[in-house]
């Protein structure tokens, strides 16, 4: 049943985004062998993904280890727990996972989102890298264009070809660091004192964090989404009972097939904008998961908390809900971790949505037949 989640998703998506031949690859692991050619783009949707030979145009996969040794003709879009890049790209890469580590060369810009992201020593990236991150930190690397984007810690070292516009709670520079552009960074505090290898044009500028749950957006969230959670309690009740169902039994392969949605469906809307009332009911589906993954993910959650905490009692469907809500909506103001707070909770709540959409799917094909 993996497998046919992972194709199908794959199928539905392929007449739109094919531009020539097109390889689909699930299960635990798949190789491309060093000196092996794959022409045409390279689809994964599995556990392990490890490119030693050459994928002549894109690499989407997503996965718990993606490693690309060998050379992508393309561009990388992966999400996964773990993302090793130390061949060549020949386009760009877009990364979300809980440590991203680049060692390779990228002709392209590189979009990393993750717990870790690391641009280490001896890389190389021709374009832009842009950043959201828990720990950033570049080793002794060539970036010919610049750094944007924030980070809870960054450590900063190599040659960096354009501006560097960072917003981060603490930074430091190693002794080989130089940048031929703007360096801009936003520090919640004003350094103590001067800071160790920092360049003579350094603007430090500083931006208080917010108090923790102080925002109007908070309440307004909280609110709404609450109003929107209940309704599809009452409503959709079945909705709710497959959420929490799936999100407790198939929670690796509902996360897996999030992380594909997320990936495929804009590229769907992108593709089909020559039929432009496609493109635009694509997008506004795609927004519309979105926004209720955060509400499948507080059914999930609170359920899960409560089961844990009293697991001989009756769940109150209505009560879980809400703290669930409310936990969710505490962390994501929490600075650098709500992002992945946020991330995680739009691949927990749209997989198990479309998961349960799938099955229903299944069922409907049975009793037909």
């Amino acid at each position: 049943m993996y497998r046919a989640i992972i194709f199908s998703l794959l199928f539905i998506a392929a007449p739109f985004i094919l531009t020539g031949k097109t390889s689909y690859k699930s299960g635990d692991r798949f190789e491309l062998s060093k000196g092996d050619t794959l022409s045409g783009d390279l689809f994964f949707g599995g556990r392990m993904l490890d490119v030693f030979g050459t994928v002549e145009s894109d690499v989407v996969a997503g996965g718990q280890l993606i490693t690309i040794e060998g050379n992508v003709g393309d561009d990388v879009y992966a999400g996964c727990e773990t993302l090793n890049i130390k061949g060549n790209i020949g386009g760009g890469v877009i990364g979300a996972g809980k440590m991203i580590v680049i060692s390779g060369k990228v002709t392209g810009d590189v979009r990393a989102y993750g717990g870790y992201v690391e641009i280490s020593d001896g890389s190389e990236i021709s374009g832009d890298l842009y950043v959201g991150t828990g720990h950033l930190r570049v080793r002794n690397a060539l970036i010919h264009g610049g750094i944007y984007g924030g980070a809870g810690e960054t450590d900063l070292d190599g040659k960096i070809g354009k501006d560097i516009i960072l917003e981060t709670d603490h930074i430091s520079f190693g002794k080989s660091f130089s940048s031929s552009g703007e360096v801009k960074i936003t520090l919640p505090e004003k350094p103590a004192g001067a800071l160790k290898n920092a360049p003579d044009n350094l603007e430090i500028s500083v931006k208080s964090k917010k108090h923790f749950y102080s925002s109007f957006s908070f309440y307004w969230f909280l609110i709404a989404a609450f109003v929107i959670g209940v309704i599809i309690l009452v409503l959709f009740r079945p909705v709710y009972d497959n959420v929490i169902a799936y999100g407790d039994e198939k929670f690796l392969t509902s996360a897996g097939v999030g992380i594909l949605f997320i990936v495929i469906m804009p590229l769907l809307a992108i593709l089909a904008i020559t039929v432009l009332p496609l493109a635009f009911i694509l997008a506004a589906l795609y927004a519309i998961v979105l926004y209720l993954s955060q509400i499948f993910t507080a059914f999930w959650g609170g359920h899960y908390i409560f089961m844990k905490i009293l697991p001989s009692k009756k769940i109150n469907p209505y009560l879980s809900f809400l703290t669930g809500l409310v936990i969710l909506t505490l962390l994501f103001e929490i600075p650098v971790i709500g992002f992945f707070v946020e991330l995680l909770t739009l691949i927990i709540g749209c997989g198990t949505f479309i998961y349960y959409l799938i099955k229903l799917r299944e069922k409907q094909n049975h009793i037909t037949v």
